[in-house]
């Protein structure tokens, strides 16, 4: 996949999911984020407001989906705050 497939097709995902969820920003990193034509997975990154939503989420994304497994990694904003993951990671956002 191109960067630009794997953005194109995370940002469909998230927003999807944020419809039938709720409100929650999600960050691309790792290899799909630096090198997609080498990338070997994509690695997600969903800050939500709740554990509740947080449970939700894993229930309506299906990690094999896409052409590359998605690797995901809920946090509450609570949880990012306290450990400062999307910019430890250089994340970029996707919505």
């Amino acid at each position: 996949m191109s960067c630009s497939d794997i953005e194109s097709a995370v940002k469909d995902l998230a927003t999807r999911t944020t419809e039938s969820v709720g409100k929650a920003s999600w960050y691309l990193f790792g290899s799909s984020q630096r090198g997609c034509a080498n990338a070997s997975d994509i690695d997600l990154v969903v800050v939500c407001q709740t554990h509740c939503m947080a449970d939700a989420i894993r229930r309506a994304v299906d990690v094999d989906q896409l052409t590359l497994p998605i690797h995901l990694t809920i946090l509450t904003e609570s949880e990012e705050a306290e450990i400062s993951f999307i910019e430890k990671q250089g994340c970029i956002s996707i919505i």
